[in-house]
């Protein structure tokens, strides 16, 4: 995939947690999707499992703005 198709693929992704569109997070992970945190501690594996933590993020969290820019998206199967 191309970078410019990774990086509308996560602007389609962003648009979708913070709408609150969880069900359509599914058409923007692969089933076996995996999250690592930038310090490389926290790990979610699988598209399930992702999308419940975007609920359960958006449950606790009040988001007044989200604006993600510069990106950088490679394609990665080692994580």
């Amino acid at each position: 995939m191309a970078e410019s198709e990774l990086i509308a693929l996560v602007k389609e992704l962003d648009r979708c947690w913070t709408e609150r569109r969880f069900d359509d997070l599914r058409r923007c992970l692969a089933e076996d999707a995996v999250f690592v945190a930038p310090d490389g501690r926290a790990r979610v594996e699988g598209r399930e499992a992702a999308i419940e933590g975007y609920r359960e993020f958006m449950a606790r969290a009040r988001v007044d703005r989200f604006e993600a820019r510069d990106h950088v998206a490679t394609e990665r199967g080692d994580a």
